[in-house]
């Protein structure tokens, strides 16, 4: 993805931050997972993943680590805007099993405090909700301000 394709989708304050968003939606892991950006801002991400065979269980429902995948790179993206972050913890509850070829997952930031952020993620297939969780992540002070 190149920065004309990302624009559109980028909220007016997180323009400045780009590039950084640039390099989390051509990230090995999210491209070759089959995601793709579908808004983004400094306080909500929202991203879709295509979910191909080979994510799916051996009852043919979507595999929990790809869920968690997905949902793991929406919380990544959104608290990577405006400098580095790790993450610490997250805590998953899955509701029903998924099916569908294409999942959406939304990273809305709950707290910031000056070395953590905390984010709710959920996945939905349609309408209906998949898993949602709790997300902890490290801010590293040598980026963030």
């Amino acid at each position: 993805m190149d920065k004309e394709e990302l624009l559109p989708i980028v909220s007016e304050d997180c323009l400045g931050y780009i590039d950084n968003i640039l390099e989390m939606v051509n990230a090995p892991y999210f491209v070759s997972n089959g995601m793709r950006p579908v808004s983004i801002s400094s306080d909500k991400v929202v991203i879709e993943m295509d979910c191909s065979p080979g994510m799916r269980n051996s009852n043919g429902f979507i595999h929990g680590g790809a869920i968690y995948g997905g949902m793991d790179h929406a919380y990544a993206i959104l608290v990577n805007i405006k400098g580095h972050a790790v993450g610490q913890a997250s805590n998953i509850s899955y509701y029903r099993p998924a099916r569908a070829d294409l999942l959406r997952m939304e990273a809305k930031v709950v707290n910031e405090s000056r070395s953590f952020i905390y984010c709710y993620v959920e996945a939905f297939e349609g309408e209906k909700l998949i898993a949602s969780g709790m997300f902890t992540s490290f801010k590293l002070n040598e980026v963030h301000k």
